[in-house]
């Protein structure tokens, strides 16, 4: 794994190959291949807002940051994103974001509807990076410390995972055990990006978004259908992250088949 850098470019403008653009003022163009990330109006998704949504779908980034400045709660909080993304899965993240989002955008009238423990972290950490000077190493060193403060505080209000019953995990992917319900929100906040799971009646397979590269559901589906033909599946895509893989029940051998090439896709 690359070693992760951020680098504080005070007159940088613009997009850069194989860097995360941060309020660096490039164009936010969908399926560009460089990942930027700018504020868009006082009511639109902001950078950091965008940036949280993209990582918890399951983007994957390149392992260098690109900022203009340091002076922002939310650059510290996106800041900490980048250096530690399995930090998007902690209970407390999405409500964090949101605080900062709202305090940023809509100042004090976004800080009037947060919690007094969370309005005076977000003023203590928004202290600390706008008193960090205006050379890129005392910029950094207050992100650092500005981060630390967000992380201390994920740490204190992380609630219990949700409960999800595993007959196999490899990476991302996740078997969820049959005989149970499947609760997507349950399997997608343990941190997991996809999977399979079967019912007594049929089987289906599941990514948590089209921004997950590892999982193609659609080079699945052919490899089953090449490769395993006497199972005598049927494909039925539900939807766009969600496609059915048999409408008849699975033999554990037939499961471990599907599993097998399941994996075989990363």
């Amino acid at each position: 794994m690359k070693q992760k850098t951020v680098d504080i470019l005070p007159n940088f403008s613009g997009t850069k190959p194989d860097c995360l653009c941060f309020k660096t003022g490039g164009p936010n163009t969908p399926g560009r291949p460089e990942p930027v990330f700018n504020d868009t109006s006082e009511h639109g998704p902001s950078a950091l807002r965008q940036f949280h949504e993209r990582l918890f779908l399951g983007e994957r980034f390149p392992s260098r940051m690109i900022l203009q400045s340091g002076h922002g709660v939310d650059v510290a909080l996106a800041f900490l994103l980048f250096k530690r993304p399995e930090l998007v899965f902690a209970s407390q993240m999405s409500s964090l974001v949101n605080g900062v989002d709202l305090t940023v955008r809509l100042g004090a009238a976004g800080m009037a509807h947060l919690s007094p423990d969370l309005r005076d972290l977000i003023m203590s950490v928004h202290n600390i990076v706008s008193q960090s000077g205006n050379t890129s190493k005392g910029m950094l060193e207050g992100l650092e410390t500005g981060s630390m403060l967000f992380e201390e505080h994920l740490r204190i209000h992380t609630a219990p995972k949700s409960c999800v019953s595993v007959e196999d995990e490899c990476g991302p992917l996740v078997w969820v055990a049959s005989g149970h319900d499947l609760d997507l929100a349950a399997v997608y906040s343990n941190g997991y990006l996809g999977g399979m799971w079967a019912s007594p009646t049929y089987a289906l397979v599941f990514k948590k978004s089209g921004l997950v590269q590892e999982i193609d559901l659609e080079a699945l589906t052919l490899s089953l259908s090449s490769g395993t033909p006497e199972l005598q599946r049927a494909f039925d895509k539900l939807d766009a992250q969600t496609t059915l893989i048999s409408n008849r029940p699975l033999s554990k051998g037939e499961l471990q088949t599907t599993w097998e090439a399941l994996k075989g896709l990363l």
